[in-house]
């Protein structure tokens, strides 16, 4: 196992923690549902193929599935969030692409690209997600509403994070 392998480990075991043992316990009327654990589906590297994506999402997502006792439901929001991701990479990447080894972050694609593709990703996350936590019409508004309200206080918690490794190494 490489140094950037154990990295890649002990960052997704990190955010798995703070989403398992803080976040999943803060829920601001219903509406805004903070989830940090998505980050570290967003920096899986470049090189990663779709399936070996998939398989990570539903890894990542069983596991919180198995903490929250949601049946599933956040094991098919990743799968499918990974299964988007290299079309986002690509919309959102330039034209000769990235380098296999790196990740996506605001180092490698840029401030605004980054926000771009975390905004995207999180947004098909938290639609699959609480579509299918809904799984019906009736309620078909207010699920709109925790989609957007939930995916752009995710977001801005990603992109902080985001701001607070990349500050930490430059020093």
């Amino acid at each position: 196992m490489t140094i950037e392998t154990l990295k890649i480990v002990l960052r997704f075991m990190l955010l798995m923690l703070i989403q398992v043992l803080l976040l999943n316990h803060i829920n601001f009327s219903g509406f805004i549902n903070p989830m940090l654990y998505t980050l570290a589906l967003l920096m899986v590297p470049f090189e990663v193929s779709i399936v070996s994506g998939m398989i990570i999402g539903f890894i990542t997502g069983i596991s919180l599935d198995y903490f929250m006792n949601s049946a599933g439901m956040h094991a098919s929001a990743c799968v499918f969030m990974m299964y988007v991701r290299p079309r986002l990479l690509k919309a959102f990447g330039p034209r000769d692409g990235y380098e296999p080894e790196a990740q996506p972050s605001i180092k490698t694609m840029g401030n605004m690209a980054f926000l771009y593709f975390s905004f995207f990703m999180v947004a098909v996350h938290h639609a699959s997600l609480f579509f299918i936590e809904a799984f019906s019409t009736q309620h078909f508004l207010f699920t709109i509403g925790r989609i957007i309200l939930s995916t752009i206080f995710t977001v801005l918690l990603v992109n902080i994070t985001q701001y607070i490794m990349y500050q930490s190494k430059t020093r």
